[in-house]
Parts: C-alpha cells; structure tokens; sequence
C-alpha cells in the first residue's frame, strides 16, 4: 500500500479514538511527575521528555494565573509535594483534566493578597 492512503488511515485511527484531543488526567500527570522524581534523583531509566513535560505542564499552569488569582511570595519549592499529596488526599480528581484541579489547587494556597 502506497505511504499516503496508510498516513490517512492511521491518522483517521488517532481521530477516532480520541487521542488528538486528550487532555491531561490526574492519572497521567502524577505517572510524568514520577519520571521528573526519578530524573532529579539522578536515575539513568528516568524518562527525560516525561521529566520536562510535568515541570512544563505545571509552569503553563502557572503562568496562566500568575499574578492574576495566584501570587508567589518566594519559592515554589513545594509544589511537587503539593501536587501529590492533592491527588492522595482526593482520588476521585485524578479522572479530571488536570488543568482545572491545578488552577484550583494554586488558589487555594497561594491566593494573591487583596489591597
């Protein structure tokens, strides 16, 4: 079969099982923040692009409300830490978009002080 008609067919696959449009679960973010665990901790098996994507993900987050309904006095040391004990403390947010249950979770501890 010709390279074009097998592009097409595996494009079509990707579309119909919705993974061109998947958003990240809590289920996902917390497997990408073990690799990013494991390539601080200096492990060679530590998948680097899963590494970079979690500490990505969460900076994008971030950014989107940093200094709008989130402030940061200093460090954001603890959010790794944060994160985890989030999705320990409530399983049933790990089948959510993680982008919702971050934002939430940010402005909770770190509200930007009102003037």
């Amino acid at each position: 079969m010709p390279l074009l008609p097998r592009i097409l067919i595996a494009a079509l696959f990707l579309f119909a099982s919705g993974a061109l449009h998947a958003e990240m679960d809590g289920h996902g973010l917390l497997k990408f923040q073990s690799e990013a665990e494991a390539f601080n901790a200096d492990q060679a098996s530590a998948n680097r692009y899963r590494a970079g994507f979690f500490y990505g993900y969460i900076n994008g987050v971030l950014d989107a409300l940093n200094n709008r309904s989130v402030c940061f006095s200093d460090c954001r040391c603890e959010l790794e830490t944060l994160i985890s004990k989030h999705y320990q403390l409530h399983p049933e947010d790990l089948d959510k978009p993680a982008g919702p249950v971050l934002s939430r979770l940010f402005e909770q501890h770190y509200p930007c002080k009102t003037q």
